[in-house]
């Protein structure tokens, strides 16, 4: 398994905090960031990969 990219994490906890300030419900932060953070992370590395191509 690859490492996180550092954009994703960063662009996940500001999704995690912006859902934390808006819904004020921390398991719904918490775990729509950690999906913000994997789909950022899958949508730039796919993204990657076609540029290579």
């Amino acid at each position: 398994m690859k490492a996180l990219h550092p954009y994703s994490m960063i662009i996940g906890l500001g999704v995690g905090i912006a859902v934390l300030a808006t819904l004020r419900h921390p398991l719904f932060a918490l775990l729509l960031g950690i999906v913000a953070v994997l789909g950022f992370d899958m949508a730039m590395k796919a993204r990657l990969e076609k540029k290579d191509k």
